[in-house]
């Protein structure tokens, strides 16, 4: 009889040394499992400051991105199932889980408000695009008109020049005219021909 109950002793020992490890083991997963949630979640709002602050590159940055939601997405899923099945396997650890699980939605939120706010940018860029091919083309107009007024300027300048050219020479003509007349044999001048050809 004290044989048996020292074998049942020895057997219940066994089995609470078995359940000991069993558990220890179950501590040291979910240890495991709520440092990867949380680097999942360090990366996630690292992605996010990098998706704010990357204007240059947002086209890349925006597919990267979405690949990298889309692998967290699978990620946040397989850990919210094994999760399920730690809860199920391990009720004393519930509370833990329960705090696990409102932090992959608080994830899930601001990945959503990531996705909006680039759609946001990609929009604006989009109009900016377009203000920016206005604007361009209102200039290349307003560049044409000026040389085309510059051009016409030029012209008058040219014609200008060209009648004050022949007033001058006509001017120096008579003036030459003068001097040559004798002082009794004044006559009027007669500057209808030449007036006529300055308006030619």
């Amino acid at each position: 009889m004290k044989q048996l109950a020292i074998d049942n002793q020895s057997r219940l020992i066994k089995h609470l040394r078995a359940r000991l490890g069993e558990r220890r083991r179950e501590n040291a997963t979910l240890a495991t499992k709520k440092e990867e949630i949380r680097t999942q979640l360090n990366n996630a709002i690292y992605q996010g400051e990098l998706i704010r602050g990357d204007n240059m590159d947002l086209r890349d940055d925006i597919e990267h991105g979405l690949y990298r939601e889309k692998k967290m997405q699978e990620d946040i899923d397989r850990c919210r199932k094994e999760l399920e099945e730690e809860k199920q396997q391990n009720s004393r650890s519930k509370k833990r889980l329960e705090n696990l699980i409102e932090v992959i939605s608080s994830i899930a939120k601001v990945n959503q408000h990531l996705a909006q706010q680039d759609e946001v940018l990609k929009n604006k860029i989009k109009q900016n695009k377009k203000d920016y091919e206005l604007r361009h083309q209102l200039t290349i107009d307003m560049l044409d008109k000026a040389e085309a007024d510059v051009q016409g300027w030029k012209t008058q300048v040219a014609q200008l020049n060209a009648e004050n050219a022949q007033l001058t020479h006509m001017v120096e003509l008579l003036q030459e005219g003068e001097l040559l007349r004798e002082p009794e044999e004044e006559e009027p001048i007669e500057i209808e021909e030449p007036i006529a050809a300055i308006g030619d």
